[in-house]
């Protein structure tokens, strides 16, 4: 290679500099968005039954959402699919939050009553019975 084309090598490089880290940052931003979405999904089946029905459409509706502004992604500016995708999570964990201490109130509710019926302690940290 000539001094030449090494130098036009590095003009080029430095001119496409900034559009290459702007899609770096929009395939980063993508990225996030769907695993966000497929970390979501899972777990809105996982805890469906401990979901109030309203809540759980409204988070239906946000993924859809979600999912459209990424198919549509040369619409948008990385900024706009990040913004929207803390957005979405903001949501999913307050619903999330609902369902955990529904399914903790419940398990609380079933240690205390094999505490009282039948006179074991049961350890909060390991799940298991130890006779006293």
């Amino acid at each position: 290679m000539s001094k030449d084309d090494i130098e036009n090598m590095i003009k080029n490089a430095e001119k496409y500099a900034a559009e290459d880290t702007k899609r770096k940052e929009m395939v980063e931003t993508l990225n996030q968005a769907e695993s966000m979405i497929h970390d979501t999904e899972s777990k809105m089946e996982e805890f469906r039954s401990q979901l109030p029905d309203n809540e759980y459409n409204k988070l239906k509706e946000d993924t859809t959402k979600l999912k459209e502004m990424i198919a549509n992604k040369d619409n948008h500016s990385p900024e706009d699919i990040k913004n929207a995708a803390a957005e979405f999570q903001k949501d999913s964990l307050k619903l999330f939050e609902i369902a955990y201490k529904k399914v903790w109130c419940r398990t609380d509710i079933i240690r205390k009553m094999l505490v009282f019926k039948l006179g074991y302690c049961i350890s909060k940290r390991a799940s298991c019975i130890s006779g006293k």
